[in-house]
């Protein structure tokens, strides 16, 4: 789903289930894996000498800034079951490169690889829980900058 609650660009928000599981890297995220994200545009900004405010021009769009938060429950309850997964989950995150992602409405922005900027693990109620929040930025790592376009 795309919104546009305020200008400046889309915003995006989307939960992912079981028929379209998203998948970083190696990692298939669990069902209710929430995706948050947006992208700003780059503009330069214009001082007119005697006017008031300045005049904008938009010269291109900045990385897609990504939220993603989900919570690992061990279905048999065991905490041995979390600490597998966290070393799953921790072996992604590692990664110096980009990572690949797939999830339709990623791939329908052109959103085809990320790169993990922070990993956040809050404290679990149950020691068979594990929530886990990434935040990552769009990435083309086949962009070349000699023939950009």
């Amino acid at each position: 789903m795309l919104l546009d609650p305020v200008p400046g660009g889309p915003f995006l928000g989307f939960t992912a289930g079981d028929l379209d599981p998203l998948i970083i890297g190696t990692y298939t995220c669990p069902r209710g894996t929430k995706v948050t994200g947006y992208r700003p545009k780059n503009h330069s900004a214009t001082q007119v000498q005697g006017a008031i405010g300045t005049v904008k021009e938009v010269v291109g769009y900045d990385d897609w800034h990504l939220t993603i938060e989900f919570e690992y429950v061990s279905p048999v309850g065991l905490q041995a079951m979390a600490l597998k997964e966290l070393k799953e989950i921790l072996a992604v995150w590692d990664q110096l490169d980009s990572v690949t992602v797939i999830h339709p409405k990623l791939n329908a922005l052109n959103i085809k690889f990320i790169l993990l900027t922070k990993i956040d693990l809050p404290d679990e109620d149950r020691a068979h829980e594990l929530p886990v929040r990434l935040e990552a930025l769009s990435d083309d790592p086949f962009f070349d900058l000699e023939n950009p376009l």
